[in-house]
């Protein structure tokens, strides 16, 4: 196989890559809210758009780059469908106090199907799971005090958390409920 490189000036970081489903594109979301499609034959810029407005300060993409999700400062989350460029939904968290609302964590589950959020809300971690169509919320975990450092999302059916102490949590998307947890430890130098 050929390797390709490309080079992209942009006026803000990239926060998300995927490849398209048949791997003939590379889509870039940056800081600013613009995407970009790029031939990985080529290296060459194939389109770009700006999805919105505003920076956005959280970004995720599916893992076939078939749909972003994107977060502004002033907490909209905007989702959209890139096989037609169509935003499929745009949800207002401004409403309540910029840090109470905005999601310290954003994943597209590996299917596309859901988008996980974790805001920090009242001295509190608050996690929810969000149809992808729909922009409704699912599912949403109750609300935990551990010191959150970050999620993943495995399938449609499990979120993990976990946190700088090394506690790992599996999570129940269906429930929200808290089906496992184990620590590690990293081996000192490592």
């Amino acid at each position: 196989a050929r390797a390709t490189s490309c080079r992209t000036t942009c006026d803000g970081a990239c926060t998300s890559l995927a490849f398209t489903a048949d791997s003939r594109q590379l889509v870039m979301l940056d800081c600013q809210g613009k995407i970009s499609w790029w031939d990985t034959g080529s290296g060459q810029l194939v389109a770009a758009r700006a999805l919105t407005d505003q920076a956005a300060i959280r970004t995720a993409l599916s893992a076939d780059g078939r749909l972003a999700a994107l977060v502004q400062a002033d907490g909209t989350i905007h989702c959209w469908d890139l096989a037609n460029v169509t935003k499929l939904w745009q949800r207002d968290t401004a409403m309540l106090e910029l840090y109470q609302a905005f999601p310290i964590a954003f994943e597209v589950s590996p299917d596309g199907r859901l988008l996980v959020t974790a805001h920090w809300t009242n001295g509190r971690y608050a996690i929810q799971c969000h149809d992808t169509g729909s922009g409704a919320c699912c599912t949403a975990w109750p609300q935990h005090q551990s010191d959150f450092k970050g999620l993943f999302v495995a399938s449609p059916a499990f979120v993990y958390t976990w946190d700088p102490n090394g506690v790992v949590r599996a999570w129940n998307v269906v429930g929200g409920s808290d089906l496992c947890r184990f620590s590690w430890v990293p081996e000192p130098g490592r």
